[in-house]
């Protein structure tokens, strides 16, 4: 636990986590979310069952901490998608996104 603002406690995740898109399936746009118990270097992105990476919907670094990410995605054809969490400090996780219209 660490203070945050005005010094009130923030719980910090104690593992990574990745949860499944919501909604899903979507039409037009989900939210993500996610928990980083270390800050890290990131990437959440989406790719085809091809495996083609089709959008990065997050690169950056962040603290520790839980996340929310909205992936907007009306340009993405009909189909089923899959979004990769994969972090500097190894950990990698997917889950299943479905676009339909």
């Amino acid at each position: 636990m660490v203070l945050g603002q005005a010094g009130t406690p923030v719980l910090l995740p104690d593992k990574f986590a990745l949860s499944e898109p919501y909604p899903n399936p979507f039409n037009s746009r989900t939210c993500i979310s996610y928990a980083l118990p270390e800050g890290t270097q990131m990437r959440l992105a989406a790719f085809d069952l091809t495996g083609r990476r089709t959008a990065v919907i997050f690169e950056g670094v962040k603290a520790a901490g839980y996340y929310e990410a909205i992936w907007e995605a009306e340009i993405m054809p009909v189909g089923i998608y899959l979004v990769r969490l994969t972090t500097a400090t190894g950990y990698e996780a997917v889950q299943k996104a479905v676009i339909i219209k």
